[in-house]
């Protein structure tokens, strides 16, 4: 991501990101948010209008998207800007200290529950406690492994 191109191959690696920022906006917009849809039955209200039915409906439905789009568009923008990214050693001992665990303990509990449909109430109880005690353990040791070093290293 941070290798230095020329500036023909920088323009199109930024354009591709950009292009696909915006494709990935209007999908998100069109199959989740309504697509041209105003909503909050302004929709009715605009088709009783009959002001120049067909281009001042058009023109109105197309300025909604557009206006959802540009909205997504910031809404990318400023979750790109403000989050600050992991490194990937950072990212891969995440994923592989905390969400492995989790998710194998979320597929012994989806066992659990479906092997034992009466004890369900009881398992999903003990499962949540048993879930907040291994993440807790998880967590320690993560925090005690990184302080390991400091000490060996005074």
């Amino acid at each position: 991501y941070h290798t230095e191109y020329s500036s023909m191959k920088f323009a199109m690696f930024f354009m591709g990101e950009y292009a696909a920022m915006v494709i990935g906006s209007a999908l998100i917009v069109t199959l989740f948010l309504g697509g041209w849809s105003i909503g909050f039955g302004i929709d009715a209200w605009v088709a009783k209008l009959h002001i120049g039915d067909f281009y001042f409906g058009g023109l109105i439905h197309l300025g909604c998207f557009l206006t959802k789009l540009v909205g997504f568009i910031l809404f990318f923008i400023l979750v790109r800007w403000t989050v600050p990214r992991f490194r990937y050693d950072q990212l891969m001992k995440l994923g592989w200290v905390v969400f492995f665990e989790a998710a194998l303990i979320n597929v012994f509990l989806a066992a659990l529950i479906i092997a034992a449909p009466q004890l369900a109430g009881v398992i999903i109880a003990i499962g949540a406690v048993l879930l907040i005690v291994v993440t807790g353990a998880v967590i320690w040791v993560a925090k005690v492994s990184e302080e390991r070093p400091k000490l060996l290293r005074a």
